[in-house]
């Protein structure tokens, strides 16, 4: 605004329009802006009046600017000092995190992915299988070895055992719910197997596998048929024994024997 300017002109003419006052889109130094006062317009240096907004921005203090009522380079300080509270309602569902998105929503996320980890989540790995402290989960390659020795283990399981004064043998392979089973030998004495079981062998492994007796019949020597019994502590017995038509014989000594039969536990 030019320094002769008539700053009692809209005093004196009430009518006067002021938007018919040149109009700059650059502030320079020097330049003053014309304002009202309570009795009168006046002109004010823009730059003083520059220095005086900023110094109100910078002082006064606004509510609604973080935890408390305080000006604005306190508050941007309080923002990067990240100490401006987030208030947030935890998301109802697990969903992925998205660009863009505001931080109470963010932070809704977070909170439901976080409530719904188990205990699990914050334990530490161990490679072994001789860890016993709390606070610890194995880690897969473990777990693969450990499953490996135990799967050479079961597929090598085999166990024998003979009742000498019976004169006969059984061997025993265990393998996961299943076990074979081989009976052979020469009876060594009458067995009286006519009306009662004689001892073949007692094997105690077969009791991990075993959840009950099993009684079958089978074809035990040559012209002899009569039961296998297996009971749930491993002991193997032959009995109640017939021949080809059905009438109750007894095993006698000198009897050949040769029975192999599998099982499956369920």
């Amino acid at each position: 605004m030019p320094d002769n300017y008539n700053t009692n002109l809209l005093a004196e003419e009430p009518d006067a329009n002021v938007n018919e006052l040149p109009v700059h889109n650059t502030m320079q130094s020097g330049d003053r802006i014309l304002g009202s006062g309570t009795a009168e317009e006046f002109l004010v240096d823009y730059e003083l009046l520059a220095d005086a907004i900023l110094n109100k921005l910078t002082t006064k203090e606004y509510a609604g600017l973080g935890t408390a009522a305080k000006n604005i380079p306190a508050a941007i300080k309080e923002l990067a000092q990240g100490n401006i509270p987030v208030t947030f309602t935890k998301a109802a569902t697990r969903s992925e995190i998205l660009s863009t998105e505001k931080l109470p929503t963010l932070f809704g996320k977070i909170s439901k992915w976080l409530s719904d980890l188990g205990a699990a989540a914050f334990c530490k790995v161990a490679n072994n299988d001789t860890t016993t402290a709390a606070g610890y989960v194995a880690d897969a390659r473990a777990v693969e070895k450990l499953g490996k020795e135990v799967d050479t283990l079961n597929s090598a399981s085999a166990y024998s055992n003979s009742y000498e004064p019976n004169g006969l043998t059984a061997v025993v392979r265990i393998r996961n719910n299943g076990f074979g089973i081989r009976i052979t030998g020469t009876a060594a004495q009458n067995l009286g197997t006519g009306t009662n079981y004689a001892t073949v062998a007692t094997i105690p492994e077969l009791s991990k596998v075993l959840n009950r007796d099993i009684i079958t019949r089978e074809v035990l020597a040559t012209g002899i048929f009569g039961q296998l019994r297996i009971n749930q502590t491993g002991a193997i017995q032959i009995g109640y024994t017939t021949g080809n038509d059905g009438n109750a014989v007894s095993i006698l000594s000198g009897t050949v024997f040769w029975l192999e039969k599998s099982f499956f536990v369920i």
